[in-house]
């Protein structure tokens, strides 16, 4: 496949008739989703890729496997709208099979600075009223509803970016109120933005990402010694997340009990071997997104 097998008028005509089935489905998701499954594909930030979420697809059908997303969907690739659209189609048709979880760049404030928008004055030029409805449609009902993490198989916490100051288990995300569109919640802004380090005690301000922007809504890298406590108080295994992109398409800190999964080789990324993570039978094993 060489170019997307979606059109704008499928688009719009998906989104106008299935407003109110999205936004129904992702608010009656609990900030928190747990999945039970022996047969799991979780896949890290896509960026629009739209050819690499066709390819996991055709691989992991949602017909026989649960499929789990970890964010940033949008932003920087050649496909946003169409890999949007995918992901949300693959949602209505298999609503207990496919979680669709936020990135950091599901937000207003990123989807203006980082392509999304400038995608869609492209993509719609000659209609304003329907772009612009379609993107308050996604910032306004889609993304700010999403929910922040997972909990696999009671075994594994999976999230964008990563463990937050604060965060005692599992149970504290399903705490973070729903539809915050610039999330403004401390503990909901660093599971969207913080990054594990193997160099660091604790939590310390991530600068590289800005480290602190206000009092209270901080980036932070985390050490390997918040992992040990996090995942021994909780009975759980190990953290999967997103968010850091990384030329082989993941990476393993603290001790192998943190995996990044990178899952888009779009725009900027167009160097990345993009990796997804396959759970089966509580063994978590990588592969190609376009094998």
């Amino acid at each position: 496949m060489s170019l997307p097998d979606i059109t704008i008028d499928h688009i719009r005509d998906f989104i106008v008739e299935n407003a109110f089935r999205i936004e129904d489905l992702l608010k009656s998701e609990k900030q928190l989703v747990e999945i039970n499954s022996d047969k799991i594909v979780v896949v890290g930030d896509l960026h629009g890729d739209y050819l690499s979420l066709c390819n996991i697809v055709s691989r992991y059908s949602p017909s026989e496997w649960t499929i789990l997303f970890l964010g940033d969907y949008v932003d920087r690739g050649e496909y946003q709208i169409e890999t949007i659209t995918k992901v949300l189609e693959l949602k209505v048709k298999h609503p207990d099979k496919v979680f669709l979880l936020r990135g950091n760049h599901e937000s207003p404030s990123m989807n203006i600075t980082y392509g999304f928008v400038a995608e869609l004055q492209t993509k719609f030029k000659g209609e304003i009223q329907l772009m612009s409805l379609i993107y308050s449609f996604l910032e306004y009902k889609v993304f700010c509803n999403l929910p922040y993490a997972a909990l696999i198989n009671n075994e594994i916490f999976a999230v964008h970016g990563g463990l937050a100051k604060g965060l005692e288990k599992p149970d504290d995300v399903k705490n973070i109120p729903k539809c915050d569109a610039m999330p403004s919640n401390p503990i909901a802004f660093q599971l969207l933005w913080n990054d594990p380090s193997d160099e660091v005690t604790g939590f310390e301000p991530n600068e590289l990402r800005g480290g602190c922007l206000q009092d209270d809504l901080c980036i932070y890298l985390w050490g390997p010694d918040v992992t040990k406590s996090f995942l021994e108080k909780n009975s759980l295994k190990m953290i999967i997340r997103a968010h850091e992109y990384t030329g082989p398409g993941y990476k393993w800190n603290h001790n192998g009990k943190v995996l990044t999964v990178f899952s888009s080789c779009a725009g900027p990324y167009k160097f990345v071997r993009p990796k997804i993570a396959i759970i089966t039978r509580g063994e978590v094993k990588l592969e190609d997104a376009r094998k």
